[in-house]
């Protein structure tokens, strides 16, 4: 499981909607199910958002399935966060969680920046 990318979505009413993309692989040739997902989002250190979905996510045999996680966050938890990026200097932000298939738990971590351009 590795973090595609984070994509913001739509700035409105004081919030801000993105999309956590996660791309799971799976080399076997059976299809499967993911029972279970969980993450917390951080920027500059500091966490912003945190879920657990339950909905069954089918994952292709043979292949990779990009599955996007709904997240919202209030601009005024980034404040300080929104005044880095129109200052023009870039936005670190941490993704992590698992995925539960089964019996298995599967983790992924992604690190990245965000610019004022990406949204």
């Amino acid at each position: 499981v590795k973090v595609d990318e984070v994509k913001v979505q739509k700035v409105e009413n004081g919030r801000v909607f993105l999309d956590l993309v996660l791309n799971v692989n799976n080399p076997n040739d059976v299809d499967f199910t993911v029972d279970n997902m969980r993450y917390s989002l951080h920027v500059e250190d500091k966490e912003v958002a945190s879920r657990s979905l339950t909905d069954d996510v089918k994952i292709k045999k043979n292949g990779s399935t990009l599955t996007a996680i709904p997240i919202e966050l209030k601009l005024s938890d980034l404040l300080s966060s929104a005044l880095t990026l129109v200052s023009g200097r870039k936005l670190p932000y941490h993704a992590e969680g698992e995925v539960k298939i089964g019996p298995f738990k599967i983790p992924f971590e992604e690190k990245g920046e965000l610019t004022i351009k990406d949204f």
